[in-house]
């Protein structure tokens, strides 16, 4: 009966002081608090740079419907044709996440 609560109490403290470790290293790494927006844009490398591209579509369009349009016919990716990014690099999830995050 104790032993629950104690393994769920030492998975978070652990998630928690793993959280902080990683967070003060990148920041370590990059000075990252001290960057302006676009040069912190420039140090995301491959995929999350791709996916932080996504991500801000959906965030700086004007509704959720939009910013999901936008995904589905994206010829910025694979210039000159048009994919449907949602389907491809399985956005999904993080479009309604960011939709509601962003318009609820």
């Amino acid at each position: 009966m104790l032993l629950r609560p104690v393994i769920l109490f030492t998975a978070v403290v652990a998630g928690l002081i793993h959280w902080w470790h990683v967070g003060t290293l990148f920041e370590n790494d990059r000075h990252f608090s001290h960057l302006s927006t676009l040069e912190r844009e420039m140090t995301f490398r491959t995929e999350m740079g791709m996916y932080y591209s996504y991500f801000k579509t959906v965030v700086e369009a004007p509704n959720s419907v939009k910013g999901a349009l936008n995904l589905l016919s994206n010829n910025a990716t694979e210039y000159p044709t048009s994919i449907n990014c949602l389907k491809r690099f399985n956005l999904v999830v993080t479009t309604l996440g960011t939709s509601c995050g962003k318009f609820c």
